[in-house]
């Protein structure tokens, strides 16, 4: 069926992509109707968050708010998806350059389009790009990842968000974080025909929060029954002809 396009928002802290909600409830059918549902995703049972919840919006930020082994990456991608409860479920794919890459990220290129979509028409320039964010098959690379309880990283960093960082990041060219950089530091407020951007040392991204506690824990396959079981199936052949 129809799914809505997101609305590009370039603020001065974040780029955003907002998708639309829907305005009667999920078990409405004149409301599926009038207002499609935007992407879903189906989180596992954790206590009060669990089943296939709507995506919200999309940030992209410039250096990532979270590390893995110590290491900080040249951009992050986070998914917020928004529970009929009210709360959150984030998920964070962190990015990197690789100089050795000839050709830009071809879905990462496909979202920076649809920013420079609508910085081009702050400036009432009217280049044409196509955007298509649900064939993200070169930023999705895992489906394990490190999980906690934390807090949104736009204010007012509200608690209560369940996060999950995938474990594999994805790589980008090195003329896409320029276009990244340019979107962001470089948009004009179109009512005031003045840079708009807050950000520091080429960054939007909050400094990374040093650990207060609380739960965390790394999901791997060991933790999926039906992950170990596919396993079984794919190679006993090979053992037991």
């Amino acid at each position: 069926g129809e799914i809505h396009t997101p609305t590009a928002e370039i603020k001065p802290y974040v780029l955003s992509l907002r998708f639309p909600e829907r305005r009667s409830g999920y078990k409405d059918e004149k409301s599926e109707r009038q207002f499609p549902d935007p992407p879903r995703c189906d989180f596992s049972r954790n206590g009060y968050n669990s089943g296939e919840q709507p995506l919200a919006f999309v940030h992209v930020k410039t250096k990532s708010e979270h590390k893995i082994c110590g290491k900080r990456y040249d951009v992050e991608l986070q998914y917020y998806y928004l529970h009929s409860y009210g709360n959150l479920e984030a998920v964070s794919i962190l990015g990197e350059v690789d100089e050795d890459m000839d050709s830009p990220n071809r879905s990462f290129q496909q979202i920076l389009n649809y920013f420079q979509k609508k910085a081009d028409q702050d400036l009432n320039l009217k280049n044409q790009y196509t955007f298509d964010f649900y064939d993200p098959d070169d930023i999705w690379l895992s489906e394990w990842f490190i999980a906690y309880d934390g807090s949104t990283t736009y204010p007012p960093c509200s608690e209560k968000v369940n996060w999950r960082v995938m474990d594999v990041p994805f790589k980008i060219h090195r003329g896409q974080l320029r276009q990244l950089r340019n979107i962001q530091f470089e948009h004009v407020d179109p009512n005031t025909c003045r840079l708009d951007s807050v950000h520091y040392n080429e960054s939007n991204a909050r400094p990374i929060q040093s650990y207060k506690g609380g739960r965390y824990y790394r999901c791997t396959r060991r933790h999926y029954v039906v992950s170990l079981f596919l396993a079984l199936c794919l190679f006993l052949p090979f053992f037991f002809p």
